[in-house]
């Protein structure tokens, strides 16, 4: 399943004006012709409906043909009406393609499928969760000495009392000041991006260890570092590291060590000696490949996404595999299902199902009577034979059981027969005349 392509799944189509001028009401009868409009954007004009409109030819030509084809599969008068849209691969080989309701008094909606409906609700998951962790993120604060917190209406007394300063926590301004210097922050993603510069460590003759971590990372050509930020500042103008303690603005520092492999770098916003807003984390993996390391919303979202990728594909695999046949109904095709089929079908030995016998009788209603076996018969003259031969007759017939035995057989011939030999039947009228004598 493509989510980029356009879909039809909210839209919504009438046109009430088609009833009033026919001077009807929507109904079984009308249900089909009200679908197949030119101006329905659910509409095929490729199909073989239109087809058989502009051609002016019967319904049934449809079933020697190949294409997509609407019909009608479900009803609820007054209220509902379900078309299906399929591709007829044959008189009896159905795919079916797509489902619309028909709600009255005439708004027709594309029925969504069981992927759309689990991608529709992924996605909404992931938009709320995000949404819930941006509001969580603005409550989560960072202290040196208690590390992290929840913002709440008394934090930020007990942190006065307990560092003895008198340094508020960020305020609403400070937020909103932020935001406007860094607009584009959350939107720009570098997850997936992995940067190292290894010539570094040779240039300095070095290895990677708790004091090269952060002069690593904060390397011009990283894409991780910000050039705005406080260690950039303290470096070009060469001043001590505690200048930064009574700056405002963005700072890294290294938070986490595990010699010699991993290095966790923060980035925080600095808005006093003491008040520390946490923005992103970074990895140092040895020798020295950096990654950014991704937050609880990211990594939740990503999961979704992908579960709704693997649905996705997962149903457009199954829907490859569905088929139909009127005889049997919905089926998985395997690989011995069409030969199953195909000798179900080939077999003339098959009795008709009771949705057969319906069909063919609505198809073909005078069948029977315009095809009836027609027999010639000859002239109508009787002609006297002789006694010795009826009698010869009369007594084979006497021999074998009775007379009246052998008649039905030589009644029921084919018509090729009775053309051949149509002098047979006046004799078989006297036989029968003179065995009842």
């Amino acid at each position: 399943m493509d989510l980029s392509k356009e879909s039809l799944l909210n839209l919504n189509w009438s046109d009430l004006s088609w009833f009033q001028h026919f001077n009807t009401a929507l109904s079984e009868e009308t249900a089909l012709g009200y679908f197949c409009q030119v101006g329905n954007p659910f509409y095929d004009r490729s199909s073989l409906n239109e087809q058989i409109y502009m051609k002016n030819l019967p319904a049934e030509a449809m079933l020697s043909a190949t294409g997509i084809e609407y019909a009608l599969i479900h009803r609820q008068d007054p209220i509902l009406y379900i078309i299906r849209k399929h591709y007829r691969e044959g008189p009896n080989e159905l795919r079916p393609l797509q489902e619309y309701y028909i709600i009255a008094p005439g708004h027709i909606y594309q029925a969504p499928d069981a992927a759309s409906v689990i991608s529709h609700r992924l996605l909404t998951a992931v938009h709320h969760f995000g949404k819930a962790f941006d509001e969580a993120s603005q409550k989560a604060a960072y202290h040196p000495s208690s590390g992290y917190y929840w913002k709440t209406n008394g934090s930020s007394d007990e942190l006065a009392k307990k560092d003895s300063s008198k340094d508020k926590i960020l305020t609403h301004t400070q937020r909103i000041r932020f935001d406007t210097i860094f607009p584009n922050y959350h939107e720009q993603s570098l997850l997936n991006l992995n940067w190292s510069d290894l010539s570094w460590f040779q240039h300095f003759n070095t290895a990677l260890s708790e004091e090269t971590a952060l002069g690593y990372f904060c390397q011009v050509g990283n894409p991780f570092y910000d050039r705005s930020s406080l260690n950039e500042q303290i470096y070009m103008k060469n001043l001590p590291a505690e200048a930064m303690l009574s700056a405002t603005g963005i700072e890294y520092a290294l938070i986490h060590r595990q010699d010699p492999i991993l290095y966790i770098i923060r980035k925080h916003y600095r808005e006093g000696p003491n008040e520390l807003r946490p923005l992103q984390e970074y990895y140092i993996i040895a020798p020295g490949h950096i990654y950014q390391a991704p937050d609880a919303a990211s990594v939740i979202s990503h999961r979704l996404l992908t579960a709704v990728h693997h649905f996705g594909k997962a149903f457009d695999e199954a829907s490859q595999k569905a088929a139909y046949h009127p005889s049997s109904g919905y089926y998985w095709k395997t690989n011995g299902s069409s030969d199953e089929l195909a000798k179900k079908d080939s077999s003339k030995d098959k009795i008709l199902t009771h949705t057969q016998r319906i069909r063919f009788d609505t198809i073909f209603p005078n069948y029977h009577e315009r095809f009836k076996p027609r027999i010639q018969t000859g002239p109508t003259t009787q002609t006297a034979i002789s006694s010795s031969t009826t009698n010869n007759e009369t007594a084979s017939g006497s021999g074998t059981g009775s007379g009246d035995n052998n008649l039905p057989r030589k009644e029921e011939r084919t018509p090729s027969d009775s053309q051949s030999n149509p002098s047979e039947r006046p004799m078989i009228e006297v036989k029968k005349q003179k065995t009842q004598k």
